[in-house]
């Protein structure tokens, strides 16, 4: 009898022990669990921050091209309506720029 109260109070106290060792284990998982939330928020707020970074970049460069097309278009079509009317190609160093010494189509010519 005695010994059987002996081993209740031993089996007592070890299951203390355990109860002790898994509620610091649970204690430590959910301090984990808290710094792994909160590392994976901020790599959420990181990468949501490159995802729009890269974006903006995109954006601008559709930007750029289209402006680019745009020009490549409108030099095409300058060429093209010069070479239509026989007109002096256009300096080198600025494509687009209009040529001063050109006659404009709807002046009248100063030689008439």
């Amino acid at each position: 009898m005695w010994q059987r109260l002996f081993d209740f109070i031993q089996q007592y106290f070890n299951l203390t022990e355990k109860l002790k060792r898994q509620e610091d284990e649970i204690q430590e998982l959910q301090r984990q669990l808290r710094d792994f939330s909160q590392a994976s928020t901020e790599e959420a707020r990181t990468s949501r921050s490159m995802i729009e970074l890269l974006a903006t970049e995109v954006r601008h460069l559709q930007q750029h091209e289209e402006a680019e097309r745009k020009i490549l278009k409108l030099e095409l079509e300058n060429r093209l309506l010069r070479q239509d009317r026989g007109l002096p190609p256009a300096p080198a160093e600025t494509p687009l720029a209009p040529q001063a010494d050109a006659p404009k189509q709807d002046e009248p010519d100063a030689k008439d």
